[in-house]
């Protein structure tokens, strides 16, 4: 179950990574569910696309929470649900 996102800046920057082509985020399966994986540091997010193997095919994205086109995802291990009226409030 996801949790609030109460404790959450939407003004801090987080990186994810995108599709070169499609421009679709990269998501991960885990039971089941896809999630939409981000960061709070862009070199954690470079590590991860290259222990996917991903260098050539994704490249990093990064934006402060409030102007990113999801509202959940993992961030940092952590599963985070934002309301959209927190995002048009920050």
């Amino acid at each position: 179950m996801a949790s609030p996102s109460l404790g959450i800046d939407t003004q801090q920057r987080v990186y994810s990574l995108q599709h070169l082509e499609t421009g679709e985020f990269i998501c991960l399966l885990q039971d089941g569910v896809d999630y939409l994986a981000c960061f709070s540091d862009g070199d954690t997010a470079l590590e991860f696309r290259s222990a996917l193997g991903l260098q050539e095919h994704v490249k990093l994205f990064a934006s402060p929470l409030e102007q990113c086109p999801f509202t959940h995802f993992w961030l940092d291990g952590r599963n985070v649900v934002l309301a959209q009226d927190a995002k048009k409030a920050a």
